[in-house]
């Protein structure tokens, strides 16, 4: 059965934008002459997201300590893969 969105979800786009982040920042520690336009980038990219999350009514996508753990066993489970 096809889902009737064929756009990325939320969390994708959450995802994405955060993963932006970690990259940048490890770019940076290669290339210190860009840390600065690094931490503006890094800067917009989470008001973006926090502008994202504003979007829906609060308390729909509250985190909580069971969605840390997932993200936690996700990254455990990619790094020993």
């Amino acid at each position: 059965m096809k889902s009737t969105v064929d756009g990325p979800s939320f969390w994708d786009i959450r995802r994405c934008l955060l993963s932006s982040v970690d990259f940048a920042e490890d770019f940076s520690l290669n290339h210190p002459g860009h840390t600065d336009a690094v931490t503006r980038f890094s800067q917009e990219i989470r008001r973006l997201k926090k502008e994202l999350m504003s979007l829906f009514d609060e308390g729909s996508f509250a985190s909580s300590l069971h969605d840390i753990v997932n993200g936690l066993n996700g990254a455990r489970c990619g790094l020993a893969g």
